[in-house]
């Protein structure tokens, strides 16, 4: 059975592009579904009720011949909180208007003035149309090879049996000969073993919650006075009983934990370098599979949908708008050639630096 997928709304896909503004790290947007909203009849205007210009309102922009204007950029800037880079906002401020106005033109609207209201509602339609429909099914073949190439996505899969470990350690020497024929560490071995033990009784008695175990050292400390803690994972091959990867551990350390059940602690074991008492956090068992798997490429395009409708969003509005006109697309577009774009927008530095300014003066007037 398909488990269900969330959809890419406009506050997911407009956040995209805040998202990949300079300097910000590319996220994968997460996806909630809005209610839906019936748009009106569509239309375009440079009336006040579309653009939502205030009287003496200077142009931050210009969308195809509709301005937008510095109170529309200044109330946009607002919502988006302090720190907000203000090209960013801008960017999604010229997506939204350009994916508007492509809406109504889809639609074939006549221009006449709506409430600006239904601006965000013409475009959720408009996205709702496109990209909310899609399904894990409409992910290329060509993508999730690609996404199988990464190794994270790959290791999902296709990895050895892995373990998380919490370890109580009473430790007595560095595990090597010579270090460990010192004077005095025969009988530091001889204590851990009774202190260990108590240890183990107490924390078998207690059965503390996984998040409390590291907390519990000081209180554990009088009956074990060497005790040190530990946290760590290793890779193990079941088969031919050995660890795997770069990190690697004391072999009893790592018998004690593969002989242990999830969520219990194991009994006293010895290592080369003293006394462990291992609590086994979490097991991921071996798996062996590929894209010959039927699930594998439903789970993987299931998972990277929101990534694909991205995607899809931006190859949307490359074909709206030039990208060198938002920086958000700039990268994105790098070394491709796109046709000619549908809306020409023009930015004013001037008034885009006077509202920038004017918002930041009214946050520093009313900072809370």
């Amino acid at each position: 059975m398909r488990s269900p997928f969330r959809r890419a709304p406009i506050a997911a896909l407009l956040a995209a592009v805040a998202a990949c503004a300079p300097g910000k790290r590319d996220e994968v947007p997460v996806a909630a579904g809005p209610a839906r909203v019936a748009p009106p009849s569509l239309g375009v205007s440079a009336a006040p009720s579309w653009t939502g210009a205030s009287p003496g309102d200077d142009a931050v922009a210009h969308v195809g011949s509709l301005p937008i204007p510095a109170s529309r950029f200044r109330r946009a800037l607002a919502e988006a909180g302090s720190g907000a880079d203000p090209r960013a906002v801008l960017d999604a401020v010229i997506a939204t208007e350009v994916l508007a106005q492509a809406a109504v033109r889809e639609a074939g609207g006549s221009v006449t003035p709506p409430p600006a209201a239904y601006e965000r509602a013409i475009v959720s339609a408009l996205l709702e149309r496109r990209f909310g429909r899609m399904t894990p099914g409409d992910v290329p073949r060509a993508e999730v090879e690609q996404l199988w190439a990464a190794p994270q996505v790959r290791q999902r899969y296709d990895h050895m049996s892995g373990y998380d470990v919490m370890d109580y350690q009473w430790i007595c020497c560095a595990g090597n000969p010579i270090d460990c024929a010192r004077p005095g560490v025969a009988e530091c071995f001889a204590e851990g073993q009774t202190a260990m033990t108590r240890l183990f009784a107490e924390v078998s008695t207690r059965k503390p919650d996984p998040e409390d175990i590291p907390l519990l050292q000081p209180d554990l400390q009088p009956l074990a006075p060497r005790l040190s803690f530990q946290e760590y994972q290793f890779v193990y091959d079941a088969a031919a009983g050995v660890q795997k990867g770069r990190s690697l551990f004391d072999d009893a350390v790592v018998k004690a934990a593969v002989a242990t059940p999830v969520g219990r602690f194991a009994p006293p074991a010895r290592s080369k370098f003293g006394w462990h008492v291992l609590y086994v956090r979490g097991h991921t068992p071996e798996e062996h599979r590929d894209l010959s798997d039927p699930m594998v490429v439903q789970q993987i395009a299931e998972f990277f949908l929101p990534r694909w409708q991205r995607k899809a969003f931006f190859e949307l509005l490359g074909t709206l708008v030039a990208p060198s006109r938002m920086p958000s697309l700039v990268a994105f577009f790098k070394g491709r050639e796109l046709p000619p774009p549908r809306f020409d927008v023009a930015l004013f530095a001037e008034s885009l630096r006077e509202a920038v300014a004017e918002e930041a003066a009214k946050k520093e007037e009313q900072p809370l």
